[in-house]
This record gives C-alpha cells, sequence and structure tokens, in this order.
C-alpha cells in the first residue's frame, strides 16, 4: 500500500477586536481517516501569515506523528521532528510525504503495509 494522500488544512485567520492578541498556526496533515499525519513548524517561533505560502526563505521543519500501539491496544501518537530544515512550505509538505513513504512504521497502523 503506498502513502495516501494527505490533506492539508490552514488555520483561519483571526478576526475580532482581539485578532492582534492572537496566533495562527502552521499548515498541518491528516490522513483521509482524519488521524493526524504531522505538522510544519517553523523554527523562528512566527506566527504564520497568509503571505508565507509564497516565501522562499522560511526555517521550517516537520513534525510528525508517529503512530504505536499502547498497552491496552488502542493507537496514540508520539511527536517526532525532522533532522531536516525546508524553505518553502511546498518543501516541507513534499518532505513530509517522503518521510512517511521511507518509514512507513511512522503512519498510522490503517495505511502501514503490514
Amino acid at each position: 500500500m503506498s502513502l495516501p494522500k494527505l490533506k492539508w488544512r490552514v488555520d483561519p485567520a483571526p478576526t475580532g477586536p482581539y485578532r492582534s492578541f492572537s496566533t495562527r498556526a502552521w499548515p498541518s496533515a491528516e490522513y483521509p481517516n482524519g488521524a493526524t499525519a504531522g505538522y510544519i513548524i517553523n523554527v523562528d517561533k512566527v506566527s504564520y501569515e497568509g503571505f508565507h505560502r509564497k516565501e522562499s526563505n522560511l526555517n521550517l521543519k516537520v513534525r510528525i506523528a508517529k503512530w504505536v500501539k499502547k498497552e491496552d491496544g488502542s493507537d496514540t501518537f508520539v511527536w517526532v521532528v525532522s533532522r531536516r530544515t525546508f524553505s518553502t512550505i511546498a518543501e516541507a509538505k513534499e518532505g513530509l510525504n517522503k518521510l512517511l513513504e521511507s518509514n512507513p512504521n511512522l503512519m498510522h497502523p490503517e495505511y502501514r503495509n503490514e
């Protein structure tokens, strides 16, 4: 089984009178079943803004949800951070796909070749 198509989401822009106190999360990815696959983080701790999708000098990493079995048999995940940094959002998305394809043990159990 190959990597399923991940669904990427972006938080809506903050609105309202206190929007300047809000921060916006970077894009996150889910499997088709709604389980968490990972998300992009900015190493410089900058809040996501719409113009970032076109920038090419960002300092990004990817957090991957490593799915594991708990003692009671249920599934849960722990976060694993990529070693590589990415300079664009497109590179980070592709990086998550490549990491999951080359390390199927990180994937949600439903999508592993076991």
